[in-house]
């Protein structure tokens, strides 16, 4: 019997979702506020279903860490996310959430005035469309969730925050293990790039060049790759760290690294 069980639930696994196995429903503590600090918004995820259903819970709005759970935007134009960009390692079991059958799970976004770019919108109402894509596995097919968005005026202190201000970093990891790590790892990447921008110039026309990066300036791309590869002063200062200054490593939340978008000049901080 436990057999037939575990089957059928890496079978529902394997499947992935449905449309209508999940509904989502946004709501605003408050539709006007003075600050954007105020802004709470409430997102519920049910599960309509007869079964449990175990979704990852990063980067969506299940998620209220740092990653853009919300796509910002005022008058039609998108408003900078300035947030954390997180690499996951999906074998973690802190990175999915499972929502039982017939029930759901309620989580409150704060904190939303540090990862948006809000000052340079000005005041007046702002659209949030939630991101309500949801998958059963890294590789499982996404379902993504129809949300109306709400609508949140701000009325006057929409000023710039971060998530950290920038100040001196110390461009070394006190652990010589970890250290070890990073140099081991930056050297692979720097062959890595050195490769595609090699590639790039001799198979311009590649199946792997337009998948990945069509419609795009192959001069650009090339460049990109080029900088890593040859670690260019141009390439601006970029930090490789062991601390965790965003505190979202550690436990089982199952983060390998991150970046912070706009605040961290580059920098990338490695999880254990």
């Amino acid at each position: 019997m436990f057999r037939a069980t575990l089957l059928l639930s890496l079978a529902t696994v394997a499947l992935g979702l449905s449309v209508g196995d999940l509904k989502v429903s946004l709501k605003a503590v408050h539709s006007s506020v003075k600050s954007i600090d105020d802004i709470v918004i409430s997102a519920v995820v049910s599960n309509p279903t007869n079964k449990d259903i175990r979704v990852i819970s990063k980067n969506n709005i299940l998620d209220p860490t740092a990653t853009k759970s919300f796509t910002v935007s005022k008058g039609g134009k998108d408003v900078l996310f300035e947030g954390i960009r997180a690499t996951y390692d999906f074998s973690a079991e802190g990175v999915y959430t499972t929502i039982p059958a017939g029930g759901s799970i309620a989580v409150n976004h704060t904190g939303l005035a540090n990862l948006y770019d809000f000052e340079t919108s000005g005041t007046g109402a702002f659209t949030f469309a939630p991101n309500s894509l949801f998958q059963t596995g890294p590789d499982a097919p996404a379902l993504i969730v129809d949300t109306p968005p709400l609508s949140i005026e701000i009325t006057h202190d929409v000023k710039k925050r971060a998530i950290l201000y920038p100040r001196l970093s110390n461009p070394q990891c006190s652990d010589g293990g970890r250290l070890q790590v990073i140099r081991d790892s930056l050297t692979y990447a720097r062959s890595l790039a050195g490769g595609a921008a090699s590639d790039i110039r001799s198979h311009p026309n590649s199946v792997e060049f337009n998948t990945y990066f069509g419609g795009n300036s192959q001069d650009d791309i090339w460049y990109r790759h080029d900088i890593i590869a040859g670690d260019l002063p141009s390439s601006g200062t970029r930090i490789i760290g062991c601390t965790d200054p965003a505190r979202i490593c550690g436990g089982n939340g199952g983060v390998i690294a991150y970046t912070l978008v706009a605040t961290s000049n580059g920098q990338i901080v490695g999880s254990d």
